[in-house]
């Protein structure tokens, strides 16, 4: 019996089988498998989650990248490098090469006290952009932090965009994010004429550059800022602009005396429907007037520096999103923070934002309030034992959702009747429904509060979704 070789019999399984298998694999085991012979090379290569699909390379690997593009064999790839002064030169050439066939290519570069980034390296960046064009290229984000040395300050000069950018030809591209880069208001980029969402960061916004942003972007729907301080345009807005989504982080210092509202309202922010800012001590008048009103919804959940976020959806498809608001003066005293929760019908909120001691503002009209547990129960426990709990009053409240976060909310029927009993003061004879996510119900003494009330209690297996 004649034997067929092994080589032989791995060239005739068919790539939707190999694809199969590709997909269960461990990337590591993966790597190996792909080299097992060409036609499995180039299923790997032909799948939709191709092997060589994701290059990342961090500054001390920067010399692979050249290596690995040339294996993708002409695939669409999405490129991410952290670069250096010293790695620059090699890793801008081999994504210049490779231009064509990049989908994605975000550039980051991390100052720290060793290493240090000059304009050189800026400069080679946008020269390697500058010469070849993009025809698959779908997101491009320069994050570029410069050592400005001497030149410190708001008024710290950017690096220009090449006039030649992308070779004038990203027919594709629809994203891009510009660190301490600006544009020319005197240069036409062809390559940004189909930008949806554009994304900056610099020290200083000049008029010039937010000019131009708008001149070379008219499809434009989503802008992001981060700055330090600007200046604005002597003409006002075009009236083609339509953005639907609008993000602005100032400094600490423009957060004083409503210092981005100049801004905002060059920007035309009213009629934005979404809109995220950072916060100042009027933040919640100028976001509850027309043409917004108060909102039906609020959800107030903490970002990823601690601080309290409000998210605010109004009945007329707005939503406003305040960065840093302090939850616990707001909650309590202002007369718009009232009138605002004599609106509500939906409340989300940090479960220990609520203060001890403290009668919150009447939720006349709220009917689904969603409580995030951050603790594992630990809050609710407290809360229920306290003498003098926060305590919100909600007449006609008909759900009352509890989630656990990043830890399993692990509680007893008994202690979210005696929480829900010492902290909502509801209608005792149509008392809400209470639904728990990411939970575990514990056994119970009596499945009743220390008043008698026995709740109608439920754990979903949905998970809680993220804020």
């Amino acid at each position: 019996m004649a034997m067929t070789p092994v080589a032989a019999l791995n060239s005739l399984l068919p790539p939707e089988l190999l694809n199969t298998v590709f997909t269960h694999l461990a990337f590591r085991d993966r790597v190996q498998t792909s080299h097992v012979c060409k036609a499995w090379r180039r299923a790997s290569l032909a799948h939709p989650a191709s092997l060589w699909s994701s290059i990342c390379c961090n500054a001390e690997q920067t010399e692979m990248l050249s290596c690995l593009l040339e294996r993708s064999n002409g695939a669409p790839v999405d490129v991410q490098v952290v670069l250096t002064d010293t790695s620059c030169l090699d890793a801008l050439l081999a994504i210049s090469l490779h231009l064509y066939h990049i989908r994605t290519l975000h550039l980051r570069f991390t100052a720290s006290q060793d290493i240090k980034l000059s304009f050189d390296s800026v400069r080679a960046v946008h020269l390697a952009l500058a010469g070849d064009p993009a025809s698959l290229l779908e997101v491009l984000k320069l994050e570029i932090s410069i050592d400005y040395g001497i030149m410190g300050g708001f008024l710290a000069p950017n690096y220009t965009a090449h006039e030649n950018l992308l070779a004038s030809h990203a027919p594709r591209l629809r994203e891009v994010t510009l660190f301490s880069t600006s544009l020319d208001p005197a240069v036409n980029y062809p390559a940004l004429r189909h930008v949806e969402r554009y994304s900056i960061g610099t020290r200083h916004l000049s008029a010039s550059h937010l000019s131009a942003i708008f001149t070379n972007m008219p499809a434009l729907k989503f802008l992001s800022i981060r700055t330090d301080a600007f200046d604005l345009p002597n003409t006002p807005l075009p009236p083609t602009v339509r953005l639907e989504t609008l993000y602005i982080k100032g400094s600490e210092d423009l957060r004083h005396a409503e210092g981005l509202l100049p801004l905002l309202k060059y920007l035309n922010y009213e009629r934005i429907p979404r809109v995220t800012t950072s916060a100042w001590s009027l933040w919640l008048n100028r976001f509850t007037t027309p043409p917004r009103s108060l909102p039906h919804t609020l959800d107030i959940s903490r970002n990823e520096t601690g601080r309290d976020r409000w998210t605010l959806v109004h009945p007329e498809g707005y939503t406003s999103v305040c960065l840093e608001l302090r939850s616990g003066s707001e909650l309590r005293s202002r007369p718009v923070p009232r009138q605002i929760f004599q609106r509500l019908e939906t409340l989300l909120v940090m479960l220990d934002l609520l203060e001890p001691c403290s009668e919150i503002a009447l939720l006349p009209r709220l009917a689904r309030l969603v409580l995030r547990e951050p603790d594992g129960g630990e809050v609710i426990r407290y809360f229920a034992a306290m003498d003098y709990p926060p305590r919100l009053h909600c007449a006609v409240l008909r759900v009352v959702e509890i989630w656990g976060t990043d830890e399993v909310l692990r509680v007893s029927a008994d202690d979210v009747c005696n929480f829900v009993d010492a902290c909502l003061v509801c209608d005792a004879d149509q008392p809400p429904r209470i639904v728990l996510r990411n939970a575990e119900l514990r056994a119970s003494a009596s499945g009743k509060s220390r008043k008698g009330f026995a709740y109608d209690l439920t754990v979903s297996d949905e998970i809680a979704p993220t804020p």
